[in-house]
């Protein structure tokens, strides 16, 4: 007989900030199935933290396997509103050696969503001679907030990127 370490990584898309990822000790069911010619020779669901492995001993060595997963969310997973899943990839283990062993990955990305944010500027009143306004924006809490600044004169407006579905706050 041999052993199948299934590992299971979270892993933020290009250009996400790692932060988004809040899930600490979440556990994932990652399905394993393994067969000889047909024949279903070892399978069940282990659960595995990010991060992490397990290893399922006693499956019958040249015993072909393959991993799956049903990814959904869960409370805690993600800083904000602005993060979701987007997609699972598998790195499926060989066939399982006597003696020895054969490793799998399953892969969560995780991504973020972003809104258009347009801030505008209008004068009210007398006494404005001219001159720009600088005006400061904050989206989000934390690790994953979105801060910055735009210079902007009387009438005009910019648009920037902050985070969808989270609260932002303007103020010059």
């Amino acid at each position: 007989t041999g052993s199948l370490v299934i590992s299971k990584q979270v892993t933020p898309r290009a250009g996400v900030p790692s932060a988004g990822y809040t899930g600490g000790n979440r556990t994932f069911a990652i399905n394993y199935s393994c067969v000889i010619g047909g024949a279903t020779t070892a399978s069940g669901v282990r659960n595995v933290a990010a991060g992490s492995s397990v290893t399922v001993t006693g499956i019958p060595a040249t015993s072909v396997c393959t991993l799956s997963e049903t990814q959904s969310a869960a409370a805690g997973d993600f800083a904000d509103a602005s993060y979701r899943w987007d997609g699972t990839s598998f790195t499926q283990p060989a066939i399982i050696p006597a003696n020895g062993e054969s490793a799998g990955t399953v892969v969560n990305y995780f991504t973020r969503d972003l809104a258009t944010l347009t801030i505008a500027k209008t004068v009210q009143g007398d006494g404005y001679t001219g001159g720009d306004f600088t005006i400061n924006y904050a989206c989000g809490q934390g690790d994953s907030a979105v801060t910055g600044s735009v210079v902007i004169a009387h009438g005009e407006s910019e648009q920037v990127q902050v985070p969808s579905g989270v609260a932002c706050t303007v103020v010059e």
